[in-house]
């Protein structure tokens, strides 16, 4: 592999480590988030000098909305944005890697971004004309989950991807959907959303 070929495929595991520290960031301030807020709440419930039962009450509703906000909804928005710029990261260091790539072989055949299926065509780019082979399961896989992100809000019952997307949650730690388990004929008619948790979020043994 040239200088070239290296340097480009250098730059975009150093991308993808940056997105993994950023992520790790948003997490360790989301934690704080939440841990700020809880305190809040449990200093505004004991300001209003309730009964001790009244106070118990109150703080239990309080909590479990404070959970619902900061476990689900706030954790499952940052991993569903984390997934959905890594796969924007690795499409556009993919086409540099090609483009280095096709300069010094040379390779008559220019490079240019598949219309669909962004990465499957990188793969078979790199396959038949530069003879690099690789695994991209885990690839597919994110991007299939990126697309239900993108184009369904993570509800798995919308997705064209629907069967494949449970196979991978069954199989994935981290990685889970909402409302069934996992028997695809129950499952119809459901709202079925992807859940992200911390050990299948970020970059999950993906390779460049």
């Amino acid at each position: 592999m040239s200088i070239d070929a290296l340097f480009a495929r250098t730059l975009a595991l150093g991308a993808v480590d940056g997105l993994r520290e950023y992520y790790e960031a948003m997490e360790k301030e989301l934690q704080s988030l939440k841990d700020r807020k809880c305190e809040d709440i449990h200093q505004q419930i004991k300001n209003l000098k309730l009964s001790s039962e009244e106070e118990s009450s109150e703080r239990d509703i309080a909590m479990q909305e404070h959970m619902a906000t900061y476990d689900m909804l706030f954790a499952n928005y940052l991993r569903y944005s984390c997934i959905t710029l890594l796969l924007l990261v690795l499409e556009y260091q993919l086409h540099e890697i090609c483009r280095a790539i096709q300069e010094i072989k040379p390779i008559p055949t220019p490079v240019k971004k598949p219309d669909q299926d962004i990465f499957k065509g990188y793969s078979k780019y790199l396959k038949d004309k530069a003879g690099i082979a690789v695994k991209w399961d885990r690839v597919f896989d994110l991007n299939k989950i990126r697309n239900c992100i993108v184009h369904a809000s993570g509800n798995v019952n919308l997705s064209k991807d629907k069967t494949h997307l449970i196979s991978v949650a069954k199989k994935e730690k981290g990685l889970s959907i909402s409302g069934i388990n996992y028997n695809y004929n129950d499952a119809i008619g459901r709202e079925m959303n992807v859940s992200v948790d911390k050990p299948y979020c970020f970059f999950n043994n993906v390779v460049v």
